[in-house]
């Protein structure tokens, strides 16, 4: 059945428009300005063309019909409210899709506790990792229990090299050179807050270019020390749910050069750990 509204040739999309802008006032408004400006020609006093006054009658009915503010909701509900069903069907359809992707991309996950760390790496024994995040430094070491733990690092960031070129496993530590006053030094990376992780898979350095968020960020704090003011960094991951992870399409099952590395932690979320500069038996 058709819509007063559509009678006096207000049509959906106006309504829709109105309702978005919180107006819905102005169409009664609208109404009355087209019922007056079509009476004009179609009253019975002025047009005898055969129709005219069947129409004018429609348009007189339409407009005592919005008149009435029941029959004036009535009229929006008959031309909205059907898509406004239909919409809310599509949205519960795709809830319940997303919602049956979540529960089957996590019962995949969930079977990564029983595959061994040494196997997805591809190692013959306890492994340290040095990574490249950011800016920064992460290390990921790979135990006899096949279980791996993830540490960030912080250091100066005046010392850090930009990237990893020269490094070295010395004493159960992490070292790279750098230059400082034309002397090259050894930098001894800082362990700090580990978390036990399981190695999901590897992405490839280009699908970065791909991205549709931020993958870490950078916690920076500047403390003094003598009178000196340092300034002390280190670059956190990004946890996300699988389910909101972008990088899980570009996953792989083997490490290439300088691939990323993806874990999950012990609540199933996934992150870019950063990117294989070294490996060392520990």
């Amino acid at each position: 059945m058709e819509s007063s509204l559509q009678v006096l040739g207000i049509s959906k999309e106006i309504v829709e428009f109105k309702r978005s802008t919180n107006s819905l006032d102005d169409l009664l408004a609208m109404a009355e300005g087209n019922f007056r400006n079509m009476s004009k020609f179609l009253h019975p006093d002025r047009n005898r063309f055969p129709g005219a006054e069947d129409h004018f009658i429609r348009l007189s009915d339409a407009i005592e019909d919005l008149r009435d503010p029941d029959g004036l909701e009535l009229a929006i509900e008959r031309l909205v409210g059907e898509a406004d069903k239909q919409a809310n069907l599509r949205r519960i359809k795709q809830s319940f899709e997303r919602d049956i992707e979540k529960r089957n991309l996590d019962a995949v996950l969930g079977l990564l506790v029983n595959i061994g760390q040494f196997n997805v790496l591809g190692i013959t024994g306890p492994t340290s990792f040095l990574l490249q995040l950011g800016m920064s430094r992460t290390i990921l070491d790979v135990n006899i229990n096949h279980e791996s733990t993830l540490y960030l690092t912080s250091q100066d960031e005046d010392v850090l090299p930009e990237k990893t070129e020269k490094v070295r496993f010395a004493n159960g530590r992490w070292q790279e050179m750098y230059l400082a006053n034309e002397t090259r030094r050894w930098l001894s990376h800082k362990p700090e807050a580990s978390t036990r992780v399981i190695v999901v898979g590897f992405i490839p350095t280009k699908a970065l270019y791909h991205r549709s968020d931020a993958t870490y960020e950078v916690v920076s704090e500047d403390r003094a020390e003598l009178s000196d003011k340092l300034s002390e960094s280190r670059v956190i991951p990004v946890w996300s749910e699988p389910s909101e992870a972008w990088f899980l399409q570009h996953i792989e099952a083997k490490p290439k050069k300088h691939s990323e590395v993806v874990v999950r932690n012990h609540r199933g979320r996934l992150a870019i750990i950063g990117s294989i500069q070294a490996k060392a038996i520990f």
